[in-house]
């Protein structure tokens, strides 16, 4: 949409397909959901309309890839700012993107800049060398910006991450995707240790059998020691608070939902 017109007949289809997916009547659509993709920063024109209906949306995904954490909070204030009539968008529904790709000498995907320089820092958002034939500087999202990034979600209770997109990702631990997860989980004290997106009796068995265990003290209370706590798998083997032991203080630490 370019137009106030335009953005409102783009809120009149959204509520019309919210009424369609949310009708009682067929109760196959009940869980259906309206969720849209839109630019880092608002068109200014979305709430030039009093059909303006933010409610409409069940999660606006906000495409701020290779941006900063800092810019990714801007684009959520200036989301949260859109109103009409005192309809607005709330924080539960904000999502931030991230990219998985590269800019630079050719696309890429984190995958090649891994596989190229497979100890990547935590905190390096370039690579220069040669991948494949072109040589050349490469730019792209470092594990510390995706989790300042997940924080901003976090902060504003959002809807979650997301990237674009998952082929470019890495499939280790280095992979962009597996590092929002794993920070999420941290973050809100919810023990999925094994990362399948489930808590179950598996994740409690092994907490349990490595109870005792002492590993590598990373700590957590600064960038470069929560990456070390991530490469180590502290969480993955129960260790809840990186101090190096599985002990009843990480069974006794506070669960998430």
């Amino acid at each position: 949409p370019s137009t106030a017109t335009e953005w409102g007949n783009y809120n009149k289809l959204a509520t019309e397909l919210r009424a369609a997916f949310k009708d009682p009547t067929t109760p196959w659509s009940n869980n259906w959901e309206v969720s849209i993709c839109d630019y880092g920063y608002p068109d200014t024109k979305w709430d030039d309309t009093t059909d303006f209906n933010p409610a409409a949306y069940d999660q606006l995904f906000i495409m701020g890839y290779l941006y900063t954490a800092s810019q990714n909070s801007t684009f959520i204030s200036q989301h949260l700012a859109l109103n009409n009539g005192g309809k607005a968008f709330t924080g539960s529904q904000m999502a931030i993107g991230v990219g998985t790709y590269t800019q630079g000498a050719s696309t890429l995907g984190i995958s090649s800049i891994v596989a190229a320089n497979p100890n990547l820092a935590y905190n390096a958002g370039s690579y220069t060398g040669t991948i494949g034939s072109p040589t050349g500087t490469w730019t792209f999202e470092s594990r510390q910006q995706v989790r300042d990034k997940t924080q901003v979600t976090l902060n504003a209770g959002g809807a979650g991450m997301f990237s674009w997109t998952l082929h470019y990702d890495a499939t280790n631990n280095m992979g962009l995707d597996r590092v929002m997860h794993h920070y999420i989980m941290v973050k809100r004290d919810v023990p999925d240790l094994n990362l399948d997106g489930k808590v179950t009796a598996t994740d409690a068995n092994t907490l349990a059998n490595n109870m005792g265990m002492t590993l590598t003290n990373t700590g957590m209370s600064t960038a470069a020691q929560f990456d070390a706590f991530y490469l180590n798998g502290n969480w993955e083997k129960g260790d809840h608070d990186g101090n190096g032991f599985v002990n009843q203080a990480d069974a006794d630490a506070p669960l998430g939902d």
